[in-house]
């Protein structure tokens, strides 16, 4: 892990933090095409279907999609 990914990692700056895109990809490689992404905002979503804060991802259905999951950091990760 580079430098400046650890201090995003660890920043309190924003509770939404976007997965590097190669990290992304090396998920892929070894789980498959993800389908879903349940707890993106507008710029940070990895995939056509996301759901976003307004959405209440917790709230929908997760079913039948391949999950890729990178949670809001921050006082709110427990609710994940």
């Amino acid at each position: 892990m580079d430098k400046s990914t650890q201090d995003a990692m660890f920043s309190s700056k924003s509770a939404e933090w976007a997965t590097p895109q190669h990290f992304f990809d090396k998920l892929e490689e070894f789980f498959g095409t993800f389908t879903l992404d349940p707890c993106s905002n507008a710029s940070n979503y990895k995939v056509k279907n996301h759901f976003t804060e307004k959405d209440d991802g917790l709230a929908q259905d997760w079913g039948g999609y391949n999950v890729f999951m990178n949670p809001p950091y921050g006082r709110t990760i427990k609710h994940w």
